[in-house]
């Protein structure tokens, strides 16, 4: 359940990639799961509104390109953390 939270982390706190780096590393030293900081690091600088409006821009013709950057965002950084999740090792 952490997985889809973690992607739409991106669009409630939007955040750029310069700034996701120290933030994530933050989190998974105050318990978060490698897999959820890893999807957050992910999807966070590609779901978020201001990139959203900046596809928008680049894109003003083809506006369903918006939908397609930000769905294939979710699923990659979805399957970037289920398998993360099912290869983690889990400390004895």
């Amino acid at each position: 359940m952490a997985i889809p939270f973690a992607t739409l982390l991106g669009f409630i706190f939007p955040v750029c990639e310069c700034a996701i780096v120290p933030i994530v590393r933050r989190l998974i030293h105050k318990g978060m799961p490698v897999y959820v900081g890893m999807v957050f690091l992910l999807a966070g600088p590609i779901i978020n509104p201001v990139v959203m409006a900046a596809t928008y821009t680049a894109f003003p013709i083809d506006s369903q390109m918006v939908l397609y950057r930000t769905l294939f965002a979710f699923i990659v950084a979805a399957v970037v953390g289920i398998v993360l999740f099912l290869t983690q090792k889990t400390p004895s």
